[in-house]
């Protein structure tokens, strides 16, 4: 998807090669690692995002250019030695908890005695006896040793919500998974591995309800693994799961054993925070929302500081937590401020749902609900004020401790007309790739890719302060309230972060104002450079109206206005 629009202007759209020649692109932009979704082989049917895999050492013919199996591998080899030319690592997104295997999982199924509308009614299951279950190859190979089975062996156990759940814990699959991950490094060169549904892998294999001890796992066995050491891969948890007693573990996830790290420091796996993402996207939509607001259990500066308590315990540092508020299960930024509820029903992301309504893909409830969106309004006043709430959360991830990542698209406001899971086969269109085309005529978005461009390059220029590697080190920093002393109204909406010292660079003032009003800030003394402003002004006519259109005024890294005394950060906005 990211190459297959037609305007994406490359010479082999749709494939690993078209991914390579966007390679300058990613280097331009700011990005250091890309993150794939699964690029396993996959059955026909199995979903524009891919995860459904077949074979866990074959990449998807689909996404070739050329078709022979050889070349594939070759054409795959090459996309990531261009990446790596660039400066850019290559991750993948694997699916090891369950498999594209199956039989009456692709189709809904109606229970006899329930009178429902198959149109409206999500009371629809997925029903899979094992006599009629496809097989491709494990399940012909064997069944019970690579699938969870209940305890009749009738039917299959998951808590991945999609069926099939692998038996990740027992010898065979546990073996395969290791040299699954073995091959991708060695061969293809890979240097890192998000995991689906990670907590699946940790679940117990006694009783596939219940997260096991994490040493007795393969978790601790990726992390421990002499050649994912030496390779340096990054691995990275999604840290949820659908069900089970184990749904959520955030910060759960293992350091590398004393055997293993015995005389080199500490690894361990990075985790996806989806509380950054939460508690960012309704600090910026909902009005009554403070600094002290917990998203579970975490506030503002716990999230802006890396979240210490949940990765430190084990000799992680504030790199685990890949902090994000967008990535494909989800709206787009863009939609974040402009649909209050998702739009997943029949429509252009997900047509399956106009054509087959009883698919097991036109899933009305699929997609999350509580998305923390807000419609800011159509006419000029509520775009500006979107483009600058995007801003927002791009300062955001760029200012918090941790490793930031961003979604496809974003960079230039990339709309999915609010569906937030457009995971469907029928959902490869025209509709949901990447519309290289949208964003290079319109002179909003061009200004967003600067700008994300600018952030970007902010933080990578102060390293030594914004992505301290160990929790306590690094630069020394002060919460500050508007008027310049301590400590600062944890129930407002506004902070100052005043880092102090010459490490990593000069002293660095942050101003954030989410109060729906101006708030004035007194500057700690001397005389600053404002290198970062979201707010609307700088963003619309008539201040762009003598200036070029194309070039972001929000951002100024070079030849910045200089300030002294008090600085007035408008209504909803950042200052750096």
């Amino acid at each position: 998807g990211l190459t297959a629009d037609p305007a994406s202007g490359v010479e082999h759209p749709g494939t690993y090669r078209g991914l390579a020649e966007k390679a300058p692109y990613l280097k331009d932009l700011g990005i250091t690692a890309i993150e794939l979704m699964p690029m396993f082989e996959k059955p026909q049917d199995g979903g524009y995002w891919g995860y459904h895999s077949l074979s866990w050492f074959a990449p998807e013919v689909s996404y070739a250019a050329n078709p022979d199996p050889l070349e594939i591998i070759d054409e795959f080899k090459a996309m990531v030695d261009v990446m790596h030319q660039h400066g850019i690592e290559v991750w993948l997104d694997v699916v090891y908890n369950h498999s594209g295997e199956g039989g009456l999982w692709r189709e809904k199924q109606q229970a006899d005695d329930v009178n429902l509308d198959p149109i409206t009614s999500s009371d629809l299951g997925n029903y899979e006896p094992k006599e009629v279950t496809g097989l491709y190859s494990l399940r012909g190979l064997d069944n019970q040793a690579y699938y969870c089975l209940s305890e009749d062996n009738q039917t299959y156990w998951q808590v991945t919500g999609v069926g099939n759940q692998m038996r990740a814990n027992h010898t065979p699959y546990r073996r395969l998974i290791m040299d699954s991950l073995r091959y991708w490094v060695e061969e293809m060169h890979v240097d890192g591995f998000r995991f689906d549904l990670a907590p699946a892998l940790g679940a117990s294999d006694s009783d596939y309800t219940n997260w096991d001890e994490v040493s007795r796992t393969v978790l601790q066995d990726i992390i421990d693994d002499p050649i994912i050491r030496d390779n340096n891969v990054r691995i990275v948890a999604e840290p949820w799961a659908a069900g089970g007693n184990y749904a959520y573990q955030i910060g759960q996830f293992p350091s590398t054993s004393e055997a293993a790290s015995a005389g080199q420091a500490k690894a361990g796996w990075y985790e996806w925070n989806g509380r950054f993402r939460d508690w960012w996207r309704a600090f910026m939509n909902f009005d009554d929302w403070r600094l002290n607001s917990q998203e579970g259990d975490a506030d503002g500066g716990f999230l802006l500081t890396g979240c210490d308590r949940y990765y430190g315990t084990n000799g992680r540092g504030p790199w685990a937590s890949v902090n994000f508020v967008t990535v494909h299960d989800g709206m787009t930024m863009y939609d974040v401020f402009t649909y209050p509820d998702k739009r997943n029903g029949c429509g252009p992301l997900n047509p399956v749902c106009c054509e087959d309504p009883l698919s097991v893909w036109c899933d009305l409830d699929s997609g999350e609900n509580h998305n923390r969106s807000r419609d800011w309004g159509s006419d000029a006043n509520g775009e500006a004020m979107k483009r600058q709430l995007m801003r927002n959360l791009f300062v955001g991830m760029m200012i918090a401790h941790g490793t930031p990542m961003l979604w496809a698209g974003d960079e230039w406001m990339r709309t999915q007309l609010g569906n937030n899971n457009a995971y469907s086969t029928l959902s490869d269109n025209a509709a949901n790739w990447m519309a290289w085309g949208t964003w290079v005529s319109n002179e909003e978005r061009t200004r967003m890719h600067d700008f994300v461009r600018d952030v970007i390059r902010l933080r990578k220029d102060r390293l030594g302060k914004l992505s301290p590697t160990v929790y306590g080190q690094g630069a020394a920093f002060a919460w500050k309230n508007a008027a310049n002393s301590e400590p600062p109204d944890w129930s407002s909406r506004h902070l100052m972060i005043h880092y102090t010292d010459d490490v990593g660079g000069p002293p660095l003032v942050i101003l954030i104002n989410l109060e729906r009003r101006d708030l004035s800030f007194t500057l700690p003394p001397g005389t600053w450079t404002r290198l970062v402003d979201t707010q609307r002004y700088f963003d619309t006519a008539p201040y762009l109206d003598e200036l070029d259109g194309r070039t972001s005024a929000n951002g100024s890294l070079e030849g910045g206005v200089e300030v002294t005394g008090e600085y007035t950060v408008k209504d909803s906005s950042i200052v750096i």
